[in-house]
């Protein structure tokens, strides 16, 4: 509920000012970072919304400075000033009157100003003038003529000074109002009673016992000839009269503190989060610095041809078994092209004759040449994020094959393209401790890196090599190969840094997209499973006084805010699922770019994933799916849609092929497997080419 109210105070204050929930007392607003605190309010949904509305109206017309040099006390410049800024709230908003009668309606019906049987008559002008501006509509306030100045000039006010001013005389008048009634109770002559005994009144002050001190102590008579105590009853006087109170005010005050929801440690309030500035350009190990180390640890380890030979075979047997799959793409993509132009044809005609037609005129008004007119379609870019996991290892030869098959199919339809691996294994500084922290941010590790193995503007021969190389690589990897060869120790898989890589598209995707001059860009991440946890900074105070900055784990209780788009996003109760947030959180401030998911799953993790990911409404559909197609298509994640592929069935290898001596029934099954390979594939191929034609 209380993220639903962030929305009402943003268009209440018509700017996309920070609202915060947190545990404190009384609203608070920084005028400077434009943040609103508000309290966990723990009670009506018509109280929270008048609050609000009046917090909002102190950010739009409340100075930060208020600089009235202790004139005044406080809340009696508060009590003018709720006047003027509701009122100019209500003039701003119309329908805003009604948020207020029913906000102060419920305050009054829950007595938050302690009045209930209380003689109203009997407060000071303050109380009065504050009860009547706020609940005057449900309990008739008396005023005297004198009094009733006041009244309206609260009505007429509009700049702070203003408040200010009527504040000031609010005040004095109240301070001669209680030294008058304090004189007149001190005239009141004691009473007696037949029997000679005296008798206090009601309305009179009892005073104290010259035996007994303030607290409660007995008094040396000695004390009371020098004259101290009457002293110290003069000055108590005054400092009581320096002191006024307005109770209503205070009383509110101490009502809506009783139901701000109070936590007990820092996992049960809210901590707002952003992302933290920095340039993500510098985790791009580029290209060229890639390959170049690669080429340079094979060189120097003094590999030679023959150990790369097995590896070499299988790539150039691969290269011609997935010809086939890339003139599909190549297909596919053209001819949803060509319907795509046919579509955004139009068609005018012209003030030409046709005399072809010209046999026609007696029943026919079409006569004249019509032209067809053609709009250009959009130019394309990918971008794909491949997963360099340590899990990725059963299918990363598998998942190299799909990448290298895609990457072949943009160059043959021009399709400018990146294709970057997400990692923290390339640096290996082994980063322990805090370095460079800023409270409230997301912890971004500094050996997160962006390997940009292959890009589109390379010549065919580097390209070429580049290629090679990579299919290389993730042979070597592959545990059920036994190459001549080691990669080089940078290349070593590591964590799963998924949520970096969606975070970093947040300033490389704009790159990219300027770089290639395109008007649409996809985004394709490729995973075989969650990202690992980020960590947040939190300042933390101790016993000495002192403060630190340190990291902590993002918990349920974290709220990411996006101030560019004007956003707060809650995170998922699952760490593991922190992705979404920043996914939705990217679609929100790139609506025009395409982020896709391919996830990778092992057949028998699928009950786990559906358990995980998919209501209950659509299980069914899913599973059957599942099990027929070997796919499930979704958008289970915020992306734009995701592919959730069988790790099994994802090796483009799908060739029939038997040994020599097979059964009919082994001849049976490859040929089925076979068939049911390149179906699974077409399907996943046929979605993927819609999706960005």
């Amino acid at each position: 509920m209380h993220f639903v109210k962030d929305s009402l105070a943003k268009l209440l204050a018509q700017e996309d000012l920070a609202v915060e929930h947190r545990s404190v007392e009384t609203a608070q607003f920084n005028v400077e970072t434009r943040v609103l605190s508000l309290p966990i309010w723990q009670t009506d949904i018509k109280i929270v919304d008048a609050m609000i509305a009046h917090e909002v109206g102190h950010a739009l017309y409340t100075p930060n400075d208020w600089s009235f040099e202790g004139r005044i006390p406080m809340q009696f410049v508060n009590v003018v000033e709720d006047i003027r800024v509701e009122k100019l709230m209500k003039r701003r908003y119309g329908g805003i009157s009604k948020t207020f009668f029913k906000g102060y309606s419920e305050l009054h019906n829950q007595d938050f100003f302690s009045i209930n049987g209380k003689n109203v008559s009997g407060m000071n002008l303050a109380d009065r003038l504050n009860l009547h501006y706020k609940i005057g509509a449900f309990v008739k306030i008396p005023f005297s003529a004198e009094e009733a100045i006041f009244v309206e000039r609260a009505k007429f006010i509009e700049s702070f000074e203003d408040a200010l001013d009527l504040a000031e005389d609010l005040y004095k008048f109240c301070k001669d109002a209680a030294e008058k009634q304090k004189e007149q109770e001190q005239e009141v002559p004691a009473q007696e009673s037949p029997d000679g005994e005296q008798v206090v009144s009601e309305d009179t002050p009892e005073p104290k016992s010259a035996m007994d001190s303030e607290d409660g102590e007995e008094t040396d008579d000695d004390e009371l000839q020098d004259g101290d105590q009457t002293v110290e009853e003069k000055d108590s006087e005054e400092d009581s009269l320096e002191d006024l109170e307005v109770e209503t005010q205070s009383s509110m005050t101490d009502a809506l503190k009783d139901v701000a929801k109070q936590t007990q440690n820092e996992y049960e309030e809210y901590q707002y989060l952003e992302a933290p500035e920095v340039d993500y350009k510098k985790f791009i190990v580029s290209n060229k610095e890639v390959w170049h180390h690669c080429d340079e640890v094979w060189k120097e380890r003094g590999y030679v041809p023959e150990n790369f030979a097995n590896c070499d075979s299988e790539y150039k047997t691969f290269k011609q078994t997935s010809n086939q799959e890339v003139n599909y793409l190549v297909k596919e993509f053209e001819c949803r092209k060509s319907a795509d132009a046919y579509a955004r044809a139009t068609t005018s005609r012209t003030g030409v004759l046709d005399t072809t037609k010209l046999h026609t005129y007696r029943y026919n008004e079409d006569l004249f040449k019509k032209v067809t007119n053609l709009q250009e379609g959009k130019n394309h870019t990918l971008i794909f994020n491949v997963d360099w996991s340590g899990s990725m290892g059963d299918c990363l030869l598998a998942t190299v094959k799909q990448v290298i098959s895609l990457v072949s199919f943009c160059r043959k339809v021009n399709i400018d393209y990146r294709v970057y691996a997400f990692t923290d294994g390339w640096r290996q500084s082994l980063v322990h401790g805090d370095y460079n922290l800023e409270a409230d941010k997301l912890w971004i590790h500094p050996d997160f890196a962006f390997l940009e193995l292959l890009r589109s503007d390379t010549n065919n021969s580097t390209h070429e090599r580049q290629v090679r190389n990579l299919f290389r690589v993730a042979y070597a990897m592959d545990r059920g190969k036994y190459p001549r060869f080691a990669i080089p120790r940078k290349f070593a898989l590591s964590g799963t840094p998924l949520n970096e890589c969606v975070l970093a598209m947040f300033d490389i995707a704009p790159m990219v997209k300027r770089e290639t001059k395109c008007q649409k860009l996809h985004i394709i991440n490729l995973t075989d499973g969650e990202g690992n946890p980020m960590y947040c900074s939190k300042k933390v105070s101790y016993r000495d006084g002192e403060t630190h900055v340190l990291r902590r784990p993002i918990h349920s209780q974290c709220v990411f805010r996006d101030r560019k788009c004007g956003k707060t996003y809650k995170f998922h109760d699952s760490v593991y699922r922190q992705t979404e947030t920043y996914v939705e959180n990217f679609r929100d401030r790139f609506p025009e770019i395409e982020i896709i998911s391919i996830r990778l799953l092992p057949a028998r993790d699928w009950k786990r994933f559906a358990n995980y990911y998919i209501d209950h409404e659509h299980r069914q559909d899913a599973d059957t799916q599942w099990k027929k197609n070997k796919n499930y298509i979704d958008n289970y994640t915020n992306y734009s849609i995701s592919y959730i592929l069988k790790t099994e069935t994802i090796d483009s290898s799908t060739e029939f092929d038997v040994s020599e001596d097979a059964s009919k029934a082994q001849i049976r099954n490859a040929f089925k497997k076979s068939l049911g390979g390149k179906k699974a594939n077409k399907q996943i191929l046929s979605s993927f080419i819609k999706q960005i034609a």
